[in-house]
């Protein structure tokens, strides 16, 4: 998409810096003009100037506007690109990567290729022009002093040989610390409220001191490789410059050199080596770029594998069965679920109830299908939930976690992440539903505020109304009681009991004292359902459930 765009520029990039390597040669001939008292050759040496100026600034405009918007596009479309291939990755690549690591593939590598390809590129086509145009210039002047100044290139190449892949090695270290640090900083200043409940700041503080000081040492290392480079390449280009002095000086003053012509033959000089240097410069900015296209061709390569899921669902009951699962995380060897059967009826209110680490959410996150059993299955009205097409399942299924995430922006906004094409009235019903409607009434800009810190029942409603939004058939709720008052949690209970006519409800629950009244009560613990019924009768016949009323107690 940006070919044509690449063709203008490089052609006003060749053509704009052709046109200001004249100056060079002519500021030559006008010192040679004055000392021959030639006024009339300064006057049309003058014109050309202006000439060539006019030329010069009418591409140099069009070169830079391109250099603009080819880095801001290419840049726009690496970033949409990435943002959009992490949302598709599975919950288990998501969060091997880490969040830390994809921002920083956004924010990182994709700025370093952009501006690689299109500023850094640009720029060695210039030197390239530069260089040739100024050889052209310095051979048609002095073909002797021009050999000992083509002697030094391979020379000063060499400390970039020597460094460059050393340069490389410690660009991936840096990357690789880069994704750390971002890891880091969004999981300590998304749980500040935890820093500061367990007094952390000061361990956090010199966590991050440690970072930023490993971060400086490794930028440190790879800024003394850039100057040992630097110095070698400083220290030919001097002295290839001092010979040419000494040289060129000898000629003038035994009368074969115009002073007018050393003048110009030093200006394409420092030309022709500020063109080599760039092109020499290209070596160890490459080194750096390979590796970000390197971790970003990585990102790419990761599969999404939906092959199999064509299953398309027009209609869902919302008849949830597991047969048999098993399951353990991915890189751990702790047993989640063993042979775990279960049946969730349509139009019904359930609840499962368990120890901490009993495998409760891991429910969630197989119906949700983050994760795939590792044997056994899971059915939604007898389809195997394996073969149903992702977005179809996800598009019948809302859930409600224990700390709700909010997007920022407005209430509207908010409301509508669970079906942005929902009209006002649709929104103003499930409101009304959730008991929100008051709420927001009461409100400045009603839908338009701004959502800000809430209370708990606030947000609970806000999420559960988001849910509804989507009008889905199962409705998973995540301890969505657990940090209510008893008159909230009792007003969202008695909510989700009249939701359940028409939608399979599944609620994980710690507080048993919210739940005494619902009939379907499954009792997890090691992995599989122990025993199921309702309050009273658990009661009196399951140990586990009653010590989880004692705990409460």
């Amino acid at each position: 998409p940006y070919k044509l765009r690449f063709i203008f520029l490089y052609l006003a990039t060749i053509l704009s810096n052709v046109a200001d390597l004249f100056p060079i040669y002519f500021l030559g001939k006008i010192i040679n003009y004055v000392t021959e008292g030639k006024f009339d050759g300064i006057v049309k040496i003058i014109c050309f100037l202006f000439i060539i100026f006019m030329i010069n600034s009418f591409f140099s405009i069009i070169e830079t506007y391109l250099t603009k918007w080819l880095i801001f596009r290419i840049n726009q479309d690496i970033k949409a690109d990435i943002y959009k291939k992490s949302i598709e990755l599975s919950i288990i690549d998501f969060n091997t990567l880490g969040s830390g690591h994809i921002i920083s593939l956004i924010e990182g590598d994709s700025e370093t290729i952009s501006n690689f390809f299109v500023v850094k590129i640009v720029e060695v086509v210039i030197a390239i022009i530069k260089s040739i145009v100024s050889l052209f210039f310095l051979l048609y002047l002095s073909i002797p002093l021009t050999i000992i100044a083509i002697i030094s290139f391979p020379i000063g190449f060499l400390g970039y040989v020597i460094c460059g892949k050393k340069i490389n090695i410690k660009t991936s270290l840096l990357r690789q610390l880069g994704d750390e640090l971002y890891s880091f900083l969004n999981n300590s200043l998304d749980g500040i409220k935890d820093v500061k409940a367990y007094t952390m700041e000061q361990i956090m503080y010199k966590k991050f001191k440690n970072y930023i000081k490993r971060y400086r040492e490794l930028n440190m290392e790879i800024a003394v490789l850039d100057i040992i480079v630097g110095f070698l390449n400083l220290f030919i280009s001097s002295l290839t410059e001092w010979i040419i002095i000494g040289y060129g000086t000898w000629l003038i003053i035994y009368n074969k050199f115009t002073i007018g012509s050393y003048v110009a033959f030093n200006g394409f000089l420092a030309t022709f080596f500020d063109g080599i240097k760039s092109i020499l410069n290209i070596n160890l900015v490459y080194q750096t770029v390979i590796a970000s296209i390197d971790r970003i061709s990585n990102f790419f390569d990761i599969s999404i594998d939906h092959s199999n899921r064509s299953l398309m669902i027009s209609k869902i009951n919302g008849r949830i069965l597991f047969d048999k699962v098993h399951f353990t995380y991915p890189n751990t060897n702790k047993k989640i679920l063993s042979d775990f059967t279960a049946t969730f009826e349509p139009k019904s209110l359930s609840v499962i109830v368990g120890l901490n680490g009993a495998g409760k959410s891991t429910l969630f996150s197989l119906i949700e299908q983050f994760y795939l059993p590792n044997n056994g299955n899971i059915y939604i009205d007898n389809n195997n939930i394996r073969n149903i097409d992702l977005d179809n399942l996800r598009k019948n299924i809302s859930i409600v976690h224990q700390r709700p995430v909010m997007i920022n922006g407005t209430i509207k906004e908010n409301l509508l992440y669970g079906d942005i094409n929902a009209t006002i009235e649709k929104i103003n019903q499930v409101c009304e539903k959730v008991d929100l409607a008051k709420f927001i009434e009461e409100l400045p800009d009603r839908f338009d505020t701004i959502l800000e810190e809430l209370s708990g029942g606030q947000m609970k409603r806000i999420a559960i109304a988001r849910a509804l939004i989507k009008d889905p058939k199962i409705l998973l709720m995540d301890e969505i009681t657990s940090d209510l008052d008893g008159k909230n949690e009792n007003e969202i209970m008695c909510l989700l009991d009249e939701l359940s006519k028409e939608k399979t409800i599944i609620i994980i629950s710690h507080r048993i004292t919210s739940i005494t009244n619902v009939p379907n009560i499954y009792v997890l613990d090691n992995g599989h359902i122990v025993d199921s019924g309702d309050h009273e009768s658990l009661l009196k016949r399951c140990p586990i459930y009653s010590v989880l009323i004692n705990n409460q107690s």
